[in-house]
């Protein structure tokens, strides 16, 4: 049995918090550059195998920029995780945003915005 601590059971636990099943986690994350497949994904929930740290560590970071984005919007109005390519595209511009906000820079902060509203239900 697995420690509450252990990266599979964080990534179980977030995905109940956000409401979103594997699938769309895996097509999110795939879309993000992570690479697992939805097999490895479900033989690693089942219990069969743990992933690697470094799979895990990328999971969990995908999935606190998926919290991230799911509070900007609003605890109260649900994303629909399905719309995949429209949350990944999200992720990514949120993150680009960021990079260049350390630098004072706001140039993609209406693209970022839009896309982030992109994936409400």
């Amino acid at each position: 049995m697995r420690g509450s601590l252990s990266p599979e059971t964080k990534i179980d636990n977030a995905l109940r918090e956000l409401d979103c099943s594997g699938r769309p986690f895996v097509d999110i994350a795939r879309s993000s550059g992570v690479a697992v497949s939805h097999g490895t994904y479900s033989e690693v929930m089942n219990g069969k195998k743990d992933f690697p740290q470094e799979t895990a560590d990328k999971l969990l970071d995908i999935l606190g920029q998926m919290l991230r984005l799911q509070r900007a919007i609003s605890d109260d109005v649900p994303i629909d995780w399905s719309r995949t390519e429209r949350v990944a595209t999200a992720l990514a511009l949120r993150r680009h945003q960021q990079a260049l906000l350390e630098d004072g820079d706001h140039s993609l902060d209406e693209f970022a915005e839009k896309a982030t509203k992109s994936v409400v239900s």
